[in-house]
């Protein structure tokens, strides 16, 4: 049995997915250290090295993008705008922004009429299912690595809240108008 310690800026009852599979797992949830593991999934600060290194690469960050590109905050938002691939990752955390091996991934299929808020919400499920079918693998050493060149230098919060408040209807814009303005950009 490991001791699980979550980080997350968001409110408990959106983390009962995660208090489940490690559950399931007979897994222990801790709210101080020591742990064995430390997982961050919705966590809006970078966490310090020493934090990260108490826990001797037993880390998991659950990210929606499909790595390495969209590094940093809204990576839903970018992936539109910076016609990228759309999918969720699961990896260890390092002192960078979401630059740690990756543990496991997959894409996403979007459709032609999502908006930021439905992708988002596809991105979730998706992000979901991939942490409880890898968590077991990811916990016992099983788990590969699989890393990947840098394909984006990551967003910063401040230029993902620009051009959220340059949209219409912020997250409820067609991800079609996000795409088009990718078109303008790039002819």
């Amino acid at each position: 049995m490991a001791s699980v310690l979550i980080v997350s800026s968001w409110m408990p009852a959106r983390l009962s997915w995660i208090v489940s599979a490690i559950g399931s797992a007979g897994d222990e949830i801790v709210d101080v250290e020591p742990a064995d593991w430390l997982i961050s999934c919705g966590c809006d600060y970078i966490l310090k090295q020493d934090t990260l290194d108490r826990f001797g690469g037993r880390t998991v960050n659950l990210h929606p993008s499909f790595l390495p590109w969209n590094r940093g905050q809204h990576p839903n938002l970018w992936s539109w705008y910076d016609n990228t691939p759309k999918g969720v990752s699961l990896h260890r955390m390092d002192a960078g922004i979401d630059t740690g091996p990756i543990y496991a991934q997959v894409p996403v299929f979007m459709d032609d009429d999502e908006t930021l808020r439905t992708s988002y919400r596809k991105l979730s499920d998706a992000l979901q299912e991939l942490f409880c079918a890898e968590w077991r693998n990811i916990r016992s050493g099983s788990e590969v690595f699989h890393q990947k060149k840098s394909a984006s230098k990551g967003n910063t919060l401040r230029s993902s809240m620009e051009l959220l408040a340059s949209l219409p209807l912020r997250y409820d814009t067609p991800t079609s108008y996000i795409s088009a303005m990718y078109n303008s950009r790039n002819g």
